[in-house]
């Protein structure tokens, strides 16, 4: 880290430590268009979680450096954040990996008396394809509720739902689809 690196965090420190939230937000927008642009187009995220991962980048970085946490760095403030997102975007990553194994074994469970190992690997492949192809709003819908733990509440404030009653339904119907789906593909 630099001379002119050193200052800024210095100066961060001091700032976030005096509780200077017009600092705070004006750090905040500093590294946020990159950091998102750049978290988009890597990892393929749309506008909105791009933003969010922003978000919790920051706040990680804000309140360990409020808590005394983090109180030297060897790398730029924008290199720490984007290490941040990195280690997060792993986490989301492993987490779908796993949510795609327990699909595949729930299949597996579910049909347990069949003992023709095609059917078993065909049934598989028809699963992966339906969740695959599972588009937006239910995509997002699923993804925030199962992957994110997000409550029905939170989605529909991310969303734009007016209710949480309305994303209730639409996830009822998107798995109500999904369902459907696999059952047309397996008869």
């Amino acid at each position: 880290m630099n001379k002119k690196q050193e200052a800024l965090f210095e100066e961060v420190v001091r700032q976030i430590g005096s509780g200077d939230e017009g600092f705070a937000k004006q750090l905040y927008q500093q590294y946020k268009d990159r950091f998102v642009s750049w978290f988009m187009k890597q990892y393929k995220l749309n506008q909105q979680e791009g933003l969010e991962l922003y978000h919790r980048c920051f706040l990680v970085f804000y309140y360990q450096v409020k808590r005394s946490k983090l109180t030297a760095l060897s790398s730029s403030i924008e290199t720490y954040l984007f290490g941040i997102g990195k280690k997060l975007m792993m986490k989301e990553q492993a987490k779908e990996r796993i949510f795609q194994d327990l699909a595949d074994a729930e299949l597996v469970l579910a049909n347990h008396d069949i003992t023709d190992q095609e059917d078993q690997f065909h049934q598989q492949l028809i699963v992966r394809q339906i969740l695959k192809n599972v588009t937006d709003p239910c995509k997002s819908i699923l993804t925030l509720y199962y992957f994110r733990n997000f409550s029905l509440e939170s989605i529909a404030n991310r969303l734009g739902y007016q209710s949480v009653g309305a994303v209730k339904k639409k996830k009822s119907l998107c798995l109500k689809n999904i369902r459907k789906q696999l059952k047309n593909e397996i008869d």
